[in-house]
């Protein structure tokens, strides 16, 4: 299989793992920038990704002749007024093949990837969605639009196909036999969700085990060290309902405690069974409370959720997913 990639300007994690994805399962990637153009200090994904030949415009129009399918990959915005996300979208119109075209959208707050003037993303009743929400210019010209955060309504109106964050294997750390840690609460910020609020609910449960709740220092591998020490780690929505944080967790069997989500799962989680879902900071705080009684539970449900995670939300199986749409093997509407 042959792939043409409108590589996104900029290193984003939906992206990377799609790119990862795709040369794992052995296509050719005809590439429309060198991957080192978006590797930078986020390292998120990328650096898991081996170096593609790149390809001039000519080239990449070429190929499109005889690729199978045309992949436009989304990264955040310059800025909320940008005309666009600074990819090389201008091959699509020379390509002009939107019967092969998918899009794969991973903003969150807007199809910008940036706040909208009055976006409220602490409204747990209605999180408001900014606007625009759906990028209509993309939605035209691409037959299958994928997008992280897609809410029911989307599917309905716009044949939006849900596609949150894949989880990666390389995120599983080393086993933990004995863990000392009662709940990991770590957050980069707390303006979002419930983060604030539950934050400090953790502050005044009391257990024989430390309750952390605090911003973690040490970077990612601290933390990641902390997640494997924990027998629950605690999410709420960030930029958008979908976070790492979660995909983590389940990678390293961790029972996750979650801000219920708006946005659709394909595979959703169970709640009590590989997950603990919440909606308000009262209903976290019983289950947290619930949950530490009974520890083997959280260790059952940790177990679980990292078996749900290798069935159906790996990076490989995030593109067995994509696969499975456009060969109308799994169908979202009736379109």
């Amino acid at each position: 299989m042959k792939i043409i990639v409108i590589v996104p300007r900029r290193e984003e994690f939906l992206a990377c793992e799609v790119l990862k994805g795709l040369h794992r399962k052995g296509v050719e990637l005809i590439t429309s920038a060198p991957l080192t153009n978006i590797r930078n200090a986020y390292h998120i994904g990328t650096h898991d990704i081996p170096d593609t030949k790149y390809y001039s415009d000519d080239e990449v129009i070429e190929h499109s002749k005889s690729a199978d399918y045309i992949f436009v990959l989304w990264s955040k915005f310059a800025s909320l007024y940008a005309n666009d996300f600074g990819a090389k979208l201008y091959l699509l119109d020379k390509i002009n093949l939107p019967e092969k075209t998918v899009f794969i959208d991973g903003s969150e707050y807007s199809h910008t990837g940036h706040e909208y003037p009055g976006q409220n993303r602490k409204d747990i009743l209605s999180c408001t969605k900014g606007l625009p929400w759906i990028n209509q210019e993309l939605r035209d010209k691409a037959k299958w639009y994928f997008k992280r955060e897609t809410y029911p309504e989307d599917i309905v109106e716009h044949n939006i196909i849900p596609c949150p964050y894949p989880f990666r294997i390389e995120d599983i750390q080393e086993y933990q036999s004995n863990r000392d840690i009662a709940i990991l609460c770590a957050f980069g910020q707390t303006g979002t969700g419930l983060r604030a609020e539950v934050q400090a609910a953790c502050n005044t449960i009391k257990h024989e085990l430390p309750v952390l709740a605090n911003k973690q220092d040490g970077g990612r591998s601290r933390y990641l060290d902390l997640l494997s020490r924990s027998y629950m780690t605690v999410d709420a929505w960030g930029g958008g309902d979908c976070t790492v944080r979660k995909n983590e967790a389940h990678m390293n069997s961790i029972a996750l405690c979650q801000q219920a989500w708006g946005i659709v799962d394909p595979y959703p989680f169970e709640d009590g069974k590989n997950i603990i879902l919440y909606n308000t900071t009262d209903e976290f705080l019983e289950k947290s409370n619930h949950y530490l009684q009974n520890l083997d539970e959280l260790i059952a449900i940790g177990k679980a959720g990292h078996q749900h995670a290798i069935q159906y939300h790996t990076t490989e199986k995030r593109i067995d997913y994509i696969f499975d749409i456009i060969n109308n093997q799994i169908k979202w509407t009736d379109e």
